[in-house]
C-alpha cells in the first residue's frame, strides 16, 4: 500500500466513524431521540396548520375560524415544542447522549 492509500484509509474511518454510531445507543437513547423528532415535526406541521388556516380566515373574513386556530392550535404547538426539548434535553444524558456529544467536541479541534 502506498503512503496516499493508508492516509485515505484513515480519513475515511475518522468520517465514517461518527455516522456508524448514529445509529447505535441505548433503547432509552433513541426512544429520546425519536420522540424528540416527532415532536418537532409536529411542531412545524402545526405551525403550517395554523398560519395557513389563519390566513384562510382573513380571506374568508371569519374571525372565529382565526381566533380558534390562535388560541387552540399555538397552545398544542407550543406543548409539542416544549416535549421535544425536553427529549431532546434528557437525551443528553443517556450514555449514548454523552458519547454523540463528546464526538462532536472531538471533531471540533
Amino acid at each position: 500500500m502506498t503512503n496516499k492509500s493508508v492516509n485515505d484509509n484513515q480519513t475515511s474511518n475518522t468520517t465514517e466513524a461518527p455516522m456508524a454510531k448514529a445509529g447505535k445507543g441505548s433503547a432509552v437513547h433513541r426512544l429520546f431521540s425519536y420522540a424528540s423528532r416527532i415532536c418537532m415535526i409536529g411542531l412545524v406541521l402545526g405551525g403550517i396548520i395554523v398560519a395557513l388556516g389563519q390566513v384562510l380566515g382573513i380571506v374568508l373574513i371569519n374571525a372565529d375560524l382565526v381566533i380558534a386556530l390562535g388560541e387552540t392550535g399555538v397552545n398544542t404547538i407550543c406543548i409539542l415544542a416544549s416535549l421535544g426539548g425536553i427529549f431532546a434535553y434528557l437525551g443528553l444524558y443517556t450514555k449514548a447522549g454523552r458519547e454523540e456529544v463528546a464526538n462532536m467536541h472531538e471533531d471540533d479541534k
